[in-house]
C-alpha cells in the first residue's frame, strides 16, 4: 500500500471526525439554546405572575381604586388596602419587589380637607401652598424592625445631615438649641445671613427632650427665608414632618409649606386619618 494512499486515508478519517464533532457540537448547542430558551420563558412567566403587590380596578361608579398588598403586623399577614387612584401619583414601580407586598406608597393631596391632588394640574401659587405630600413607608419589608426603631434611624440621619449642611459647614455656623415653637423643641444654626439665608439651610424641631426619640420630629427651612418669596424667586420654606403609625406598620413623611407648621398637629392627625380610611 503506497504511503500516498495512506495519507490520503488518514485525512479522510480526519475529515469524518471533525465534521462529525461538528454535528454533535451544533447538536448540542441546539439541544442547550432550547432547554435555555424554555427555563427563560419558565422564569420569565413565574418572575410576571409572583406578586401582584397593586393592581388598579374600576368601581361601579368608574372610580378607579388600586389594591394595595400591604403586611399589618408582620410579614404573615398582608391585608388589601383600597386607595384612589387619585391620590397616587405613581403605581406599579415596586409591584413585583422581593416581598409579596408592598414596603412603601407615595400620595398627594390639598389641604384642608385632604381632597386627591396627585392627578390634576396645579397652577397657582396660593394651591401650591396648600399641596400636601406623603410617603408611608413599611417598617416591615427588608430588615424587620418596629415603627419607633425605624423613626429612630430616620431621626439620627437627619440630625447627621443638619449638622454637615453644606452652607453651614461653609459659613462655620454654630448648630445650637434655638428657642421651641409651636410646642416644639429646636435644633439649628444661628446666622446673620439676613436675606441671603438658604432655602437648604434647616431647623430641627422635635417633641420631648431627645431628638432622637421623638414621637415626632421636622425638619423646616430656616425661618431666614421669608414665606412669600420675592418676585422671580421660586424657592419657597417647607417642612417634612414624620410619625410612626403602629395602626399600618408603618412611619410616615408629610411634606408641606413651612406656613403651616403651626398646624402641624393638626397635619398629622388629617394624614393619619388619610391613610388609615384605606383599610
Amino acid at each position: 500500500m503506497s504511503k500516498q494512499f495512506l495519507t490520503s486515508k488518514r485525512t479522510v478519517n480526519f475529515l469524518l471526525s471533525a465534521v462529525a464533532a461538528t454535528a454533535i457540537a451544533l447538536l448540542l448547542l441546539a439541544s442547550g439554546s432550547l432547554i435555555w430558551q424554555r427555563t427563560s420563558v419558565v422564569q420569565a412567566a413565574s418572575s410576571s405572575a409572583q406578586y401582584q403587590n397593586e393592581r388598579i380596578v374600576a368601581e361601579p361608579d368608574g372610580t378607579k381604586i388600586v389594591l394595595v398588598r400591604w403586611a399589618i403586623g408582620s410579614r404573615d399577614n398582608v391585608e388589601t388596602l383600597r386607595i384612589p387612584l387619585a391620590y397616587l401619583p405613581i403605581v406599579g414601580a415596586d409591584a413585583n419587589g422581593p416581598d409579596p407586598f408592598m414596603w412603601q406608597e407615595l400620595f398627594e393631596a390639598k389641604l384642608w380637607d385632604m381632597q386627591p391632588a396627585a392627578r390634576v394640574k396645579i397652577d397657582s401659587r396660593a394651591e401650591q401652598n396648600l399641596l400636601i405630600r406623603g410617603l408611608v413607608e413599611s417598617s416591615i419589608a427588608g430588615r424587620v424592625r418596629t415603627e419607633a426603631d425605624q423613626l429612630q434611624s430616620i431621626a439620627r440621619t437627619r440630625l447627621t445631615m443638619l449638622r454637615r449642611n453644606y452652607y453651614q459647614t461653609r459659613y462655620q455656623l454654630r448648630i445650637t438649641q434655638k428657642f421651641d415653637q409651636f410646642g416644639l423643641h429646636r435644633i439649628g444654626a444661628v446666622h446673620e445671613l439676613g436675606n441671603q439665608t438658604p432655602v437648604s439651610l434647616k431647623d430641627f424641631y422635635y417633641v420631648g427632650n431627645d431628638p432622637e426619640t421623638a414621637s415626632d420630629f421636622l425638619l423646616c427651612t430656616d425661618e431666614g427665608v421669608p414665606d412669600d418669596p420675592p418676585l422671580g424667586k421660586a424657592a419657597n420654606p417647607g417642612c417634612e414632618q414624620w410619625f410612626a403609625l403602629p395602626a399600618m406598620s408603618a412611619t410616615v413623611k408629610i411634606t408641606y409649606r413651612r406656613r403651616h407648621l403651626a398646624e402641624w398637629r393638626d397635619i398629622k392627625r388629617r394624614a393619619t386619618d388619610l391613610v388609615l380610611s384605606w383599610k
